[in-house]
């Protein structure tokens, strides 16, 4: 639930819950312009604003696997290795 905006000078709340451009400090809007707008998620949140960068992903894997059977019958042992690297640049 999103609060309503009052005008102190009047006590009267705003039209549209909006300031009016006339009310706002020309400082303070320079200064609010140089803020990028919402682009994600809800109006008055923490985290409104998402950006895409290009990134790296590197990811390494491995596998060992090793058998031994011991009883009457002797069994032969098994062993496996394996090893995987990847590396990709994820351009967005």
């Amino acid at each position: 639930m999103i609060n309503q905006l009052i005008n102190p000078s009047s006590g009267q709340p705003f039209l549209h819950n909006q300031i009016p451009e006339g009310l706002v400090n020309p400082v303070s809007q320079t200064i609010l312009d140089l803020y990028p707008i919402p682009n994600h998620g809800l109006g008055f949140t923490d985290n409104n604003h998402n950006v895409n960068q290009p990134t790296n992903y590197n990811s390494n894997g491995f596998d060992i696997r090793g058998d031994l059977l011991n009883g009457f019958f002797q069994q032969p042992l098994f062993t496996g290795a394996s090893h995987q690297s990847v590396v990709s640049a994820i351009q967005v």
